[in-house]
């Protein structure tokens, strides 16, 4: 179910919800998310990122908006 357990997440819902919603349990959901923040962190840091500079500045503004 790719971005199944990511789409819950972004509307706001809790782990156990989007296990409950989905029928899957707790920890599924938990690994499901660290699997998907793990990508997103290796997109953001590959080297053909425009947010791989060593700017902390830039960064911190990609995080808080």
């Amino acid at each position: 179910m790719p971005g199944g357990v990511q789409a819950f997440a972004v509307r706001g819902l809790k782990n156990p919800e989007i296990a409950k919603e989905l029928g899957i349990t707790i920890k599924t959901v938990e690994n499901q998310m660290t699997i998907a923040l793990k990508q997103l962190r290796a997109a953001i840091f590959h080297p053909s990122s425009p947010f791989s500079t060593k700017s902390k500045t830039r960064m911190w503004l990609f995080f808080v908006g």
